[in-house]
């Protein structure tokens, strides 16, 4: 499930690169390296809180994107 959630923000992030501020802003960082996580395929690296966090934030539904996962 991590993985997937962490899929759809990485697709979300490669489609609008206006969400790049709101993964900075979400992540509390200003390390690039946070975004480059996601843009690499490595956002599962982080714990799910993070990633439900991160997925609203972006105005996502992590519920939806699980359930789309598995159909």
């Amino acid at each position: 499930m991590k993985e997937d959630l962490a899929e759809a923000i990485k697709q979300r992030l490669l489609e609008d690169e206006s969400c790049h501020d709101i993964v900075r802003k979400t992540m509390k960082s200003s390390r690039p390296r946070n975004l480059q996580d996601f843009i690499d395929g490595d956002g599962a690296l982080y714990g799910m809180v993070r990633l439900t966090q991160l997925a609203e934030a972006l105005g996502m539904r992590p519920e939806v994107t699980f359930r789309q996962r598995a159909a």
